[in-house]
């Protein structure tokens, strides 16, 4: 079949496939080259699921498991909307070339001790996971090896516009909401607020590197930083300072520094600069408050 089809929400139909991040159906309900859909659960509301195969589902249901409920706000035998989804080969921005993921411990009760090599845990996630849409915000669950089960949160996704190669020009890498993992994606974990889980290994992103200029008041400092960031070719340079937060509440301080670096986040490379760090820091008490988060 194609086109839009009302179908119902299930649950996956064995505890394999909730391992799996398929979305389950059975295939007397779409034509035989449908590997992805997309279901619409509402006005702006559509989510990509790769699709597995299942005698045990029912025709006219999808099994999602429940970490797929829980990112769509799905309820069981909730209707929705489910139509394929094709990617276009022609279009190589729709293919992952970065997926930067936070993760955490499941279920939150006596949380091992022992490390997760996330260079091993990007290895098995790309033989589990290669040939699936993934989708900004997306949750699903992960087991490595024998270890206490994990979930993982889609946090960033880039994807490469290889058209530029045409011209002999270096690929133009973006970020993107939604696209497809390949088999040389490079997978990147991170741990999730509050987590007490230790990853150790080169798969772990990258702690922000950092520098402190120090010298007495008008002596250049801000200047000079500038102009290293010009000759060390950053396209993303953002200068921080209190002289354009005169008067602002503590939360209207926190919502420009936050805004500041998701900004240098949606850039490949980035350089921000934070000028006069004392300065930000002093400001009279808001409410019951006095910090900076």
């Amino acid at each position: 079949m194609v086109g839009i089809m009302k179908m119902k929400v299930d649950k996956v139909p064995t505890d394999e496939l909730s391992l799996s991040n398929f979305a389950a159906a059975n295939k007397d309900d779409f034509v035989e080259d449908t590997k992805h859909i997309e279901v619409t659960t509402g006005p702006g509301r559509h989510y990509i699921f790769t699709l597995a195969y299942s005698p045990d589902v029912k025709r006219g249901f999808i099994g999602f498991s429940l970490l797929q409920r829980k990112w769509a706000e799905l309820s069981l035998h909730q209707d929705i909307d489910v139509k394929p989804f094709f990617f276009n080969p022609k279009n190589t921005s729709e293919f992952l070339c970065t997926i930067i993921l936070e993760v955490d411990f499941l279920s939150k009760k006596n949380p091992p001790k022992e490390p997760f090599d996330s260079e091993k845990m990007a290895r098995v996630f790309l033989e589990r996971f290669s040939g699936q849409a993934f989708t900004e915000g997306q949750l699903l669950a992960f087991q490595f090896e024998e270890k206490k089960l994990l979930t993982l949160s889609v946090k960033r996704l880039e994807a490469a516009d290889l058209s530029a190669l045409k011209t002999g020009e270096e690929p133009i890498i973006s970020p993107t909401k939604m696209g497809r993992c390949l088999g040389d994606t490079q997978i990147q974990f991170e741990k999730a607020e509050g987590s007490q889980i230790n990853l150790i290994g080169k798969a772990r992103g990258f702690d922000l590197p950092y520098f402190i200029l120090s010298g007495p008041p008008n002596s250049g400092k801000t200047a000079l930083a500038v102009q290293l960031a010009k000759d060390s070719g950053f396209p993303f340079i953002k200068i921080c300072s209190p002289e354009d937060m005169v008067a602002y509440s503590e939360s209207a301080k926190c919502q420009t520094i936050r805004k500041t670096f998701d900004d240098a986040y949606r850039s490949s490379l980035s350089c921000i600069l934070v000028d006069d760090i004392e300065g930000l820091l002093d400001y009279g008490p808001i409410g019951k408050t006095n910090r900076i988060e």
